[in-house]
């Protein structure tokens, strides 16, 4: 696969209601998880690089990032 290269990142956190999230190289993650502090999965994304979010209730959430053999964690707050 494509080195995914350290100039990752997304925006903006705190996040209302979009989650964008950008890859080296103009990448479009494969995968977007969003799990709430106890573990448990709150979004699926397949794709794409932005994620709505404006179901989710405001607090601390994970974000994870999947691109072939790269796997990016971040912790992701939602506030509005």
């Amino acid at each position: 696969g494509v080195r995914v290269e350290q100039h990752n990142g997304f925006s903006p956190n705190p996040a209302g209601d979009l989650v964008y999230v950008r890859l080296s190289n103009d990448l479009v993650p494969q995968e977007i998880y969003i799990f709430d502090i106890t573990g448990r999965i709150s979004i699926v994304c397949s794709n794409t690089s932005q994620v709505n979010t404006t179901f989710l209730m405001q607090g601390v959430y994970f974000l994870k990032v999947k691109h072939d053999n790269y796997t990016w964690n971040e912790r992701l707050i939602i506030s509005r």
